[in-house]
């Protein structure tokens, strides 16, 4: 077992995961944050500046109160983007990309809007 299997175990135990909320042109495989001043690419080297912007996008996921357990599940078996692997702030996270404001975990669909955060998509 590694350090994934464990937090893996950890956040099911808990129901909740941290995730970094990002967005996604459709014409781009960049994704920023949604201050959009930061791009971040697969495999870079983050600023301070950037890990700021970064961690100011966390958005804790809790089920069944705010997202079914299966998003928790699924999120949890995702590898942490690699671009976080560089800070231990963020590799607690997991990346959660929108485009056009809408993403799909398992088999389920988010939605984000800035004045409602992530919701599922049968309420949208």
């Amino acid at each position: 077992m590694g350090i994934v299997d464990e937090q893996t175990t950890a956040v099911l135990r808990g129901r909740s995961i941290d995730v970094i909320v990002l967005h996604r042109r459709a014409d781009t495989v960049c994704v920023q944050t949604e201050s959009g001043f930061h791009q971040i690419g697969l495999n870079e080297d983050l600023s301070q500046d950037t890990i700021a912007d970064l961690l100011g996008c966390s958005v804790t996921l809790i089920a069944p109160a705010g997202v079914s357990t299966e998003v928790i599940t699924a999120l949890a078996r995702e590898p942490v983007h690699p671009a976080f692997l560089g800070s231990a702030w963020l590799r607690q996270h997991r990346a959660l990309i929108f485009t056009d404001g809408r993403c799909t975990v398992g088999s389920v669909d988010l939605c984000y809007r800035t004045e409602l955060g992530v919701y599922p998509d049968d309420i949208c």
